[in-house]
């Protein structure tokens, strides 16, 4: 399971880093700031972690009810194990994102 996880994160990763050069590509050379493009795919990165590891939680208070593990228990194992740092998350640091640009 958590080699499919990976591979799925891997491809999402994948998939924001050629949207962030598809769009730096299509931006006019007088409107290109790298800065602001970095800043912004940092952004969109972090809400999309947000918002994956409130769905993890939801689904996991889901299954904790059907099989009798306290909700509070299983939520504390998800912020132990899922950090919003992306050094540690997996979608690199910030030079690794700029210098896909």
């Amino acid at each position: 399971m958590a080699t499919a996880v990976n591979t799925h994160v891997l491809r999402i990763v994948a998939l924001l880093r050629q949207a962030t050069s598809l769009l730096w590509k299509s931006l006019p050379p007088e409107r290109r700031n790298a800065e602001k493009l970095q800043t912004e795919a940092l952004r969109l990165q972090m809400h999309m972690l947000q918002n994956f590891t409130d769905d993890l939680a939801a689904f996991t208070q889901i299954e904790s009810a059907a099989s009798g593990t306290p909700p509070d228990a299983a939520n504390a194992a998800i912020r132990k194990r899922v950090s919003h740092d992306p050094k540690t998350v997996g979608l690199g640091s910030r030079r690794r994102v700029a210098g896909t640009l």
